[in-house]
């Protein structure tokens, strides 16, 4: 185990130090989703950071479509729309209510919007755009 936590460290030394390409090369979902988590951490409160982790974390665990791949392993500039939906609709049927999948939405759109700006992901990528937002009823 302190190998492998050894190891993340210095992936995570070696993406913020070569400079915004390398941060691009081969990221995967889970890669952003543990970044991002990271500056939530240093940077929000402990509750933000609870609820950033456990939404980003499901969505990282997702199965998309017939895939029998995790999101979390697919490469973050990869990503798209559909995978957002289809994820925002496996909550919907075990019964989450709209207020908490639009948290879980919020989550998951505030960690690429995050990559974007840091550079972690390609300029203008914008996955989820066209998706709109989970309406919560009155």
């Amino acid at each position: 185990p302190e190998d492998a936590q050894i190891a993340f460290a210095n992936h995570l030394v070696t993406i913020r130090t070569e400079g915004p390409a390398s941060k691009q090369r081969n990221l995967t979902v889970a890669d952003l989703i543990d970044l991002f988590l990271e500056w939530v951490q240093e940077e929000r409160s402990e509750e933000t950071y609870a609820t950033r982790q456990r939404y980003c974390e499901r969505f990282a665990n997702f199965k998309t479509g017939s895939s029998k791949t995790r999101l979390g392993h697919f490469p973050a500039k990869q990503v798209c729309a559909n995978d957002l939906k289809q994820w925002r609709g496996s909550l919907n049927r075990e019964k989450f209510d709209a207020q908490t999948i639009l948290h879980a939405e919020t989550s998951v759109r505030a960690c690429f919007n995050w990559g974007l700006k840091h550079g972690y992901l390609p300029p203008n990528f914008r996955p989820f755009a066209t998706v709109e937002r989970t309406r919560v009823p009155l």
